[in-house]
């Protein structure tokens, strides 16, 4: 029963907490105190459970006590009369007062052990109440029938417990067989644990061996990282230079590409005008010539020396000068044309030569010096006697170059 259904009226209540209501826990002597009418009945209750499934012989009587109790402090509780119910109230105190059997209590050992014997069977629980609480009245063991051997089982059960030195006499013959078995498991146990130590041991080296091997594979690892990003940071370095050097030279080798290509075609001109000035000259001569081979009176006046001949011979000279004159500047400008040419055609390789050899490492300052000269002196054009291209100071152009490049 929960403390939600215990209604029990406040008059009855202040009635039982006069009473001081205390009993003995038969068959024990500790003394069990109440002042709470709802507490002693939840502990009526909590009997009435533990004793609910034994309803055969003298446990029967135990359960059908408990019963008697409970149904007095129902009955006080749901009287209206506050007189009938304190009468009832006091009924229930004075069964739980009587101090003897069947007033037996589960919170104490005989209580305990008769309800485990009942469970085994009932009529050894009989004999072990027969023997260790008689009814009033009657003798102890009255009505056991020594034929049956459970009713017996339980009169020694409550001999044992009576008399404590014959369950130690009984059990020391046990105690000593059993020692030498401890023994030899204590044995057992400490072998078993040397060998675990000696394992624990061998374990606990290995694993520090496997430590120390891990530990150097972890600073080996760390060692070649390092040295990995290392390398990879000079790589991009290096890389990155060369774009840098790439991009500076990008702008000058598409010039000369395109220079170079401008020149080759100004030559073939400069050429095929040569030709035709050439062939058109030679046509006119020739011409020239035929036509006084047939005149003879032109003949016989260049025969006779006069002004008329020194000035035709004076025209003569100087058309001829002229035009050689002219094919030959001709010839000179293609062949200027294509020299222009092929110098920024070589320019132009050597900026993918350097560009190479930057990128294998196989250019010192002094000779990104040497070339840096070369592709940015002045190109020979070949027209004018003892024209060179001047070397450029490490102060100049090349030393600004080589700085920047080097930041």
């Amino acid at each position: 029963m929960t403390e939600a259904t215990i209604g029990f009226s406040e008059e009855l209540k202040a009635h039982f907490k006069e009473l001081k209501l205390e009993f003995l826990l038969y068959p024990e002597t500790r003394v069990k105190k109440f002042k709470s009418l709802d507490i002693f009945y939840k502990f009526i209750c909590k009997e009435s459970d533990f004793w609910g499934d034994c309803n055969q012989g003298s446990v029967g009587g135990i359960r059908s006590h408990i019963y008697q109790i409970k149904t007095n402090l129902d009955n006080a509780m749901n009287h209206n009369d506050i007189n009938n119910a304190k009468n009832f109230l006091n009924s229930a105190i004075n069964l739980v007062r009587n101090n003897a059997y069947p007033v037996v209590f589960s919170m104490t050992e005989i209580g305990r052990q008769t309800k485990k014997l009942y469970e085994i069977s009932p009529n050894r629980a009989e004999g072990f109440i027969s023997y260790l609480m008689p009814k009033q009245g009657y003798p102890p063991m009255n009505g056991v029938n020594f034929n049956d051997k459970e009713m017996l089982t339980g009169v020694f059960y409550g001999f044992v417990l009576e008399n404590p030195e014959v369950s130690k006499a009984l059990t020391e013959d046990e105690i000593d067989a059993r020692q030498g078995s401890i023994d030899s498991l204590q044995e057992l146990v400490n072998q078993t644990m040397a060998e675990i130590s000696d394992e624990t041991q061998r374990v606990k080296e290995l694993s520090e061996v496997e430590t120390t091997k891990i530990q150097a594979v972890q600073t080996t690892f760390k060692t070649e990282t390092d040295k990995l990003l290392t390398d990879a940071e000079v790589k991009i370095k290096e890389l990155e230079d060369l774009y840098t050097e790439k991009l500076r030279l990008s702008a000058p080798a598409e010039y000369w590409k395109t220079t170079k290509s401008s020149y080759q075609k100004t030559g073939l001109i400069w050429t095929g005008l040569a030709i035709l000035v050439t062939a058109a000259f030679l046509g006119v001569i020739s011409n020239l010539i035929f036509k006084i081979e047939k005149q003879e009176s032109v003949l016989k006046a260049v025969k006779t020396v006069n002004f008329d001949t020194l000035k035709f011979g004076i025209l003569i000279t100087v058309f001829i000068s002229v035009g050689i004159f002219l094919v030959n500047f001709l010839i000179k400008l293609a062949i200027s044309a294509f020299h222009l040419s092929r110098d920024a055609n070589e320019r132009l390789q050597l900026t993918h030569l350097y560009l190479a050899l930057l990128n294998e490492k196989g250019v010192t300052t002094e000779e990104r010096s040497i070339v840096l000269q070369s592709l940015f002196s002045r190109a020979d054009t070949g027209l004018l006697k003892g024209d060179s291209s001047p070397t450029i100071p490490d102060n100049g152009l090349v030393g600004q170059l080589l700085k920047v490049s080097g930041k």
